[in-house]
């Protein structure tokens, strides 16, 4: 009996095995699985499937995952720099900010946070003999979608888009097809939405958008103050320029505009000024030298006071005097 009770034992566990297996789905051959290579970035969001998550009954709702940005290899090389604005608009006026002598700084840092960036805003107001300037930061992330600007213009497919502490104010960023960066700021309470259009400073720098070098913008304090010749002097994004000026025999307040036109010379730079004193009477030659890095390290001045011509070339040191940075206010 006993031998008789374990010949059928196989053939349980073999039927057992054959009907587990009919309710089962044949796994496809390796050939037709997707490749390794496919990431779910390239699918669409239609593609894509949609995530389970536990809503406020309990029960598990579908969202869809949303989808990444489609940057190019090199974003970061374009992207995270230093930016100035070269075009503002704001109320449906459009303006050069270095006209009313303003300028806009926009600079894009790498993150810890992988999908962020961090964003800082300057803003300096030149008066003579000051900078007023406010900064903010916040961190921008990275979105799929483009900017459409105020005239209809727009964007690549990606956006930053950086929210204050408050939530109230919202920057969006995003690069145009030319290479300029274009940001809509909302939310502000004295300005309302404003456009700024933003080139790199290297094009600044390179270019030259007025007749005084950006980096030259601000005022100027002689290092000797016992030193005769320019006690100070600013230098404004529109062109303009003011000097304060004291000579054994002669001291006065010498205005007046760049020519936009630069000569080399041995000791580096020479930018050309036209100049003219408190009466209106012009100064026969103005020329301030600038070191490489663009700041100024001596002047050269010819002005006739009477019968006396005071022509001097001098390489005093120079101090810039900035001010501190301040919040801008939401």
């Amino acid at each position: 009996m006993k031998h008789k009770a374990f010949r059928w034992i196989p053939a349980a566990l073999l039927a057992a095995a054959l009907l587990a297996g009919c309710g089962a789905e044949t796994a496809p051959p390796a050939s037709t699985a997707a490749p390794a290579s496919v990431s779910a970035a390239a699918s669409t969001p239609e593609d894509r499937p949609a995530q389970k998550k536990p809503g406020a009954d309990g029960r598990r709702t579908e969202q869809t995952v949303a989808e990444p940005p489609a940057l190019p290899e090199n974003w970061e090389q374009q992207v995270l720099t230093e930016w100035m604005a070269v075009t503002a608009v704001t109320q449906g006026e459009n303006y050069a900010p270095a006209d009313r002598n303003e300028s806009f700084t926009l600079r894009l840092e790498k993150a810890e946070i992988t999908g962020t960036v961090t964003v800082s805003f300057i803003r300096e107001t030149y008066v003579s003999p000051q900078i007023q300037s406010a900064a903010e930061t916040r961190t921008g992330e990275l979105n799929a979608g483009a900017v459409t600007g105020w005239d209809g213009e727009k964007s690549q497919g990606w956006n930053l888009t950086c929210l204050s502490e408050d939530g109230r104010s919202r920057w969006i960023i995003s690069m145009m097809e030319d290479g300029s960066l274009l940001m809509r700021s909302t939310g502000s309470k004295k300005d309302g939405t404003v456009w700024y259009v933003f080139r790199r400073t290297t094009a600044w720098d390179d270019i030259g958008y007025t007749a005084i070098p950006r980096r030259l913008w601000g005022t100027y304090r002689a290092g000797d103050e016992s030193a005769k010749g320019i006690r100070w002097m600013t230098f404004l994004p529109d062109g303009s320029c003011c000097m304060s000026v004291e000579w054994d025999g002669w001291n006065g307040i010498l205005t007046g505009t760049a020519e936009g036109t630069q000569g080399r010379i041995e000791d580096g730079t020479e930018l050309y000024f036209t100049l003219t004193d408190q009466n209106g009477k012009p100064c026969e030659f103005g020329a301030i030298l600038l070191n490489d890095d663009g700041s100024p390290s001596g002047c050269s001045l010819k002005y006739r006071a009477g019968e006396v011509l005071f022509d001097r070339d001098t390489r005093p040191i120079y101090w810039k005097n900035d001010s501190p940075e301040l919040t801008l206010e939401p």
